[in-house]
């Protein structure tokens, strides 16, 4: 198993990486009708501070900025000799969703509105080509393979700030880990 630091030094140079990973998608809940409501400046504010919020805990957990298309966020956990990529990921969607809270609660409290924000959130892993693509003001990572797309898709089919994931995903965690964890299909 080749390290965090070995995969950065490979993309760095531009090759192409086959490598095992997480990958987290988060999308804020309406965000369309949010922007449509609010004056520019408060929609920007807004998003600023989520992002700045969950930057702080993807670092935490060792997750790696990647490219996405729409309004939400990627982020990749790599398999390394030293972690759990995929409770990385799965911990920090945890993390992600109590801060979702409490930022939601203070939002209505000083901005009056009755519409709670969410933080909707797929995790998927793969197997896959990853690469690089210079942006400024840092490189990001893109996948080669589904497992963002299934992600993303995940995410799209959550609401009120759950988590979905792959049964696969859940199947690759050891029993210790899987413990730890309450998931299932809930009425």
């Amino acid at each position: 198993t080749v390290t965090r630091r070995d995969i950065k030094i490979l993309l760095r140079h531009g090759a192409l990486t086959l490598v095992y990973f997480s990958v987290l998608v988060a999308e804020l809940q309406n965000s369309t009708k949010i922007c449509a409501e609010l004056p520019p400046e408060e929609y920007l504010s807004l998003i600023r501070r989520i992002w700045k919020s969950m930057t702080v805990t993807f670092k935490k957990y060792f997750g790696v900025y990647g490219k996405h298309t729409g309004n939400g966020i990627v982020f990749y956990f790599l398999r390394d000799r030293d972690s759990s990529y995929l409770m990385n990921a799965i911990v920090c969607a945890l993390e992600l969703r109590e801060m979702m809270k409490k930022m939601n609660q203070e939002w209505k409290m000083n901005k009056g509105c009755f519409d709670d924000l969410y933080l909707n959130i797929g995790i998927s892993e793969g197997h896959e080509f990853l690469g690089t693509i210079p942006a400024a003001p840092a490189v990001e990572f893109i996948s080669f393979g589904d497992s963002v797309n299934s992600a993303s898709r995940l995410s799209d089919l959550a609401c009120s700030g759950s988590v979905w994931t792959t049964k696969k995903l859940l199947n690759l965690l050891d029993e210790k880990d899987r413990r730890q964890i309450r998931y299932g299909i809930y009425r």
